[in-house]
């Protein structure tokens, strides 16, 4: 069996595809001369008893993660009925509290560094005393090897009061989309135009997110004086390997630079590096300002070129630029 499928297996913080066999343990009810009053757990959905089922099933994973986590096997199937069923993403079949206990020590004694994170996507009642669960494990066989994903699908049953896995079933993961967003969310503010200009300048930029959100895109427009406009792009990503925000600058001259992004009070350090079209290296300090949601201000330090010390550029100040008519 795959580690995978007991990635899912594990997760189960109830684990049951099919509602069909959640009966399997049900006491047989008692003969009746009057219709029996619905139990509290019969609320429409958003009611306290349906919120309180999503609770005991989010305690329940809590648990089975737990228990994976230092190994303990026993523990583990005591979360489940005896009689329960866990179907692995190949197709083999564990019938049995009893087995299900040997499966573990089995996955431990195999795997004695595994971990694994649970994500449960969505729990609901399908009757009063029967509960879905849907969700995503995320299993790591030992420290530093690769992360392996599925997901699952759970049935629990309420009996005498406590909700335990009766049924559950693995499936592979579609790979989810990954991003650095969070490492980037920091900048968002920068998305949207900006301009200033004035009769001897224009800078005009715009910013967007792109790539499931893994980079921030600007354009830009430079002119100064009568000289040509300088038009470019700028790639605002993550990098993995100095676990800080950098960028990539091309400039329709043909010149690239690459800097490094530090977050300080309201501002962000930008040290760079380039190139210029003949050839020329060049080096530098930038200091970039959020003043507010419709200001921010740009300036330039220590910026050598070829060699030649250049003179600091004092902060120019860029607004938002407002939204078109009727938008």
């Amino acid at each position: 069996m795959r580690l995978t499928s007991l990635a899912a297996f594990v997760g189960m913080t109830g684990l049951i595809a099919l509602v069909v066999a959640a009966d399997k343990e049900k006491p047989a009810p008692a003969a009746k001369t009057k219709p029996a009053t619905p139990p509290k757990t019969q609320a429409a959905p958003g009611k306290p008893a349906e919120k309180e089922v999503e609770v005991a099933i989010s305690e329940s994973a809590r648990r089975f993660v737990a228990a994976y986590n230092r190994h303990d096997a026993r523990a583990i199937a005591a979360g489940f009925t005896t009689t329960a069923e866990f179907v692995t993403e190949d197709g083999m079949a564990i019938q049995g509290r009893d087995a299900i206990e040997r499966h573990f020590v089995s996955v431990f004694a195999t795997a004695p560094k595994s971990q694994l994170e649970l994500k449960v996507e969505s729990a609901r009642l399908v009757k009063s005393d029967v509960a879905v669960e849907e969700g995503r494990v995320a299993l790591t066989a030992a420290p530093g090897a690769a992360v392996e994903s599925s997901r699952y699908v759970a049935v629990h049953v309420n009996l005498e009061g406590k909700w335990l896995l009766a049924r559950a079933r693995d499936f592979p993961a579609e790979p989810e989309i990954q991003s650095n967003y969070e490492h980037l969310r920091e900048l968002e503010w920068l998305v949207g135009e900006w301009i200033q200009e004035d009769e001897a300048s224009l800078i005009a930029t715009s910013c967007k997110w792109v790539d499931h959100k893994n980079f921030l895109l600007q354009e830009f427009t430079i002119r100064i004086g009568t000289l040509d406009p300088i038009t470019g792009s700028t790639r605002i990503g993550w990098d993995p390997q100095t676990q800080q925000m950098k960028s990539w600058t091309f400039d329709s001259h043909g010149g690239y630079s690459e800097a490094l992004w530090t977050h300080g009070d309201k501002r962000w350090v930008l040290k760079a590096r380039g190139v210029t079209r003949s050839g020329r290296t060049f080096s530098g300090t930038s200091i970039v300002r959020e003043v507010d949601a419709g200001t921010m201000s740009w300036e330039s330090h220590d910026r050598v070129e070829g060699g030649v010390l250049v003179a600091d550029r004092p902060p120019i100040v860029i607004k938002r630029r407002p939204p078109p008519p009727g938008e």
